[in-house]
């Protein structure tokens, strides 16, 4: 018969070693940032005449390492039963946040479901930094936290999301999100994409959404205003020469600006 596989089937070798990986590191801030300064490290051996200040070894190294020292006296404050330990990891989402780099997912998902709802918020907000769509993926399992200090900071984070990638989870999000208003800041950073499927949803909630959903999609385009040839304003003018009522006319008037 065949020989086995040197690995299991499914996604590319280096994909698979990234899951075990974190799977092994659990979800722990210090082995994903030690992790990212070997690296840093062997980078900045095999081209030792590189600049290190050149936006990505020095500073990543720095970041990483101030990240690195938090987790650890995050880690001593809670085996001491600190009551510091809270603004410590609160400190930690945040550090973690300044690092753009995919490994850093697992450790602030971790601290999204930190009993300490500060910290939930903070590592809410680090999160949203990081332009995955495994982020957006966590802020849409954030919207549903009991916390509303948490919520809010989804909303907040939600604003600030205007990459392709989000638009998914943001279309999801504007449709089932528990709260009106995580809907409504979902469907405001919808607008501020320009992309088929959100330009699709938006212009459905101007046709027949709410009287609040369309003015959050008005807010954010006074805010963002839309390309002229963008595929919103496509949409809106293709509508417009379709023939639709008055009132309607001048919702969409409003949103080309």
């Amino acid at each position: 018969g065949s020989p086995s596989p040197a690995w299991p089937p499914g996604p590319p070798l280096d994909v698979w070693l990234d899951d075990v990986i974190e799977h092994e590191q659990g979800g722990r801030a210090e082995h994903a940032c030690a992790e990212l300064l070997f690296d840093a490290l062997d980078a900045s051996r095999l081209a030792p005449r590189a600049p290190l200040r050149d936006g990505l070894h020095a500073p990543r190294r720095r970041r990483a390492l101030l990240a690195l020292l938090t987790a650890l006296e995050a880690t001593r404050l809670a085996e001491a039963d600190a009551p510091e330990a809270v603004e410590a990891r609160s400190e930690l989402a945040g550090r973690l946040g300044e690092i753009i780099d995919y490994r850093m997912l697992a450790p602030l998902e971790a601290l999204t479901r930190d009993p300490a709802p500060s910290v939930r918020a903070r590592a809410v907000t680090a999160i949203a930094n990081l332009p995955f769509k495994r982020s957006a993926q966590v802020l849409r399992a954030a919207a549903h936290d009991d916390a509303p200090e948490v919520v809010s900071a989804v909303i907040l984070a939600l604003e600030r999301q205007h990459a392709p990638v989000f638009v998914d989870p943001l279309r999801r999000l504007a449709h089932d999100a528990p709260t009106e208003e995580v809907r409504l800041a979902a469907l405001g950073a919808l607008a501020g994409i320009d992309n088929e499927v959100a330009a699709q949803r938006v212009l459905e909630a101007l046709e027949s959404g709410t009287s609040r959903e369309r003015e959050a999609i008005l807010r954010a385009l006074r805010e963002r205003r839309p390309a002229r040839d963008g595929r919103l304003a496509a949409r809106i003018r293709a509508r417009l020469a379709d023939g639709v009522p008055p009132e309607l006319a001048a919702e969409f008037a409003r949103a080309l600006g």
